[in-house]
């Protein structure tokens, strides 16, 4: 009988420290690590687009969304579903990922292509206030960008579910998230630069 016990606690030790691990990081990342994680993001935006701003203002950077021509009746259903349901889904996506969390090993794998494309997204979310984004075109980007934000979103959340070491990768993830915006205002502001070029060609 004695036996049995011990084996069903060893048993069960893996699924103890996956819940705990789970719990501590939900509390971490939605409580503790915000504001930290902010204002980081914004230090190294500051800092690779060379604004020189004591304190990142909404709307400071450009507002040009490549694609978006406003938001379509379609859309803006969609969008409003969206937020009506929104509170509902992310408690029973919380509900779903403890409870898949429970299962050994495979479990935390699982959560993590669960919670791939939302967390991926979420690191470019200060991105957005940046550039002061509304609601439709934050819709816009989420709608057609979801591939790759999942992918970075695996990339991240595997990083940061090592034991340990995974709190350091949440603020690298950030800095990388903050450097892969910076590139991407680059690039807008490259593809502006090309189109006021061509349309004083044009005036000439």
């Amino acid at each position: 009988m004695g036996n049995l016990q011990r084996g069903v606690f060893v048993a069960a030790i893996p699924t103890i420290v996956q819940t705990c691990y789970f719990i501590i990081n939900f509390i971490n990342k939605n409580f503790i690590l915000p504001k930290a994680l902010k204002r980081l993001f914004d230090h190294v935006i500051n800092e690779h687009l060379k604004l020189k701003y004591n304190k990142l203002p909404r709307g400071v950077l450009n507002p040009y969304l490549p694609g978006f021509y406003g938001e379509t009746f379609v859309g803006k259903g969609l969008r409003t579903c969206f937020k009506i349901a929104g509170p509902i889904i992310w408690i029973s996506r919380l509900i779903i990922c403890f409870l898949i969390n429970l299962i050994p090993f495979l479990g935390p794998f699982l959560v993590i292509l669960i919670r791939a494309q939302r967390s991926g997204f979420n690191k470019h979310k200060r991105y957005f206030h940046l550039k002061g984004y509304s609601n439709a075109q934050v819709f816009y980007i989420w709608i057609n960008s979801k591939a790759i934000y999942f992918f970075f979103g695996v990339t991240t959340l595997l990083l940061e579910s090592i034991p340990f070491v995974g709190y350091l990768f949440i603020f690298t993830n950030a800095v990388g998230a903050a450097f892969w915006a910076g590139d991407i205002e680059k690039q807008m502001h490259s593809q502006l630069t090309k189109k006021d070029f061509s349309k004083d060609e044009k005036q000439i």
